[in-house]
């Protein structure tokens, strides 16, 4: 078992959202042998969404501006917004 002694040296500013507590999440490496016959095998394809409305795979393209912009919350900063308060 290890124990970690909290360090009393103020750690490095680093990339981050700013958001969050600090949590220990320890991981572990494993032994993994692949079978020699896969069951499945799937590729995954990345487009640009003119190129899936080109395609007919997205719908309702006929409004889109030419705007490449995310579509999940407002452009007004550039950055996702805050989470709500708990």
């Amino acid at each position: 078992m290890i124990i970690r002694q909290e360090s009393k040296v103020a750690p490095a500013p680093a990339a981050g959202t700013g958001f969050g507590e600090t949590t220990y999440s320890p991981s572990t490496t494993v032994s993994f042998e692949p079978n020699p016959n896969p069951l499945e095998k799937v590729f995954l394809k990345y487009e640009w969404r003119e190129t899936l409305c080109n395609k007919g795979i997205l719908r309702n393209c006929s409004h889109d501006s030419g705007n490449s912009g995310n579509r999940m919350w407002p452009q007004d900063n550039g950055f996702v917004p805050p989470p709500p308060s708990r």
